[in-house]
C-alpha cells in the first residue's frame, strides 16, 4: 500500500513540477477590421500581413509575416508570435506596426498594452 502512495505521490510531484516549468506561450492576438480608401471593407480573400514591434525611438525590434491571412466582411484575426516568437522582455512600452501585402506600413502604429505585457 506504501509502495502504491509513493508511486502515485511521485507522478503527481512530476506532473506539477512540468507545469509549473512550462514556457508561457510568446504570443498574443491581434483582431482587425481592414478597410480601403473608401471606408468598406476590402474583398474577402487571403492576405499577406507583416506585423512589427518598434520601441519608442522607432527602432525595429522584431517582426514577422503571415502569407495567407483570411480576412472576410473586412475582419481578420491572428496569433502575432506564432510564426516567429517573440522574445522581447516587455520591460518597456513597444508599438505594434501593421504592413498588408507589399504596401506601406499602415500609420499609426499601435501602442500596446496590457495584455501582451503580461508576458
Amino acid at each position: 500500500m506504501k509502495r502504491i502512495l509513493f508511486f502515485l505521490l511521485a507522478i503527481m510531484l512530476v506532473s506539477v513540477s512540468t507545469s509549473i516549468f512550462a514556457q508561457v506561450p510568446r504570443e498574443f492576438t491581434y483582431q482587425g477590421i481592414l478597410v480601403g480608401n473608401d471606408e468598406q471593407p476590402v474583398s474577402e480573400g487571403h492576405y499577406k500581413i507583416t506585423f512589427s514591434l518598434y520601441n519608442e525611438s522607432g527602432t525595429s525590434l522584431w517582426s514577422e509575416t503571415h502569407d495567407q491571412v483570411f480576412i472576410g466582411g473586412g475582419l481578420f484575426q491572428v496569433n502575432v508570435g506564432s510564426v516567429n516568437g517573440i522574445s522581447l522582455p516587455f520591460n518597456e512600452p513597444y508599438y505594434l506596426g501593421i504592413k498588408i501585402g507589399e504596401d506601406q506600413e499602415l500609420e499609426p502604429r499601435l501602442l500596446l498594452t496590457t495584455s501582451p505585457y503580461s508576458f
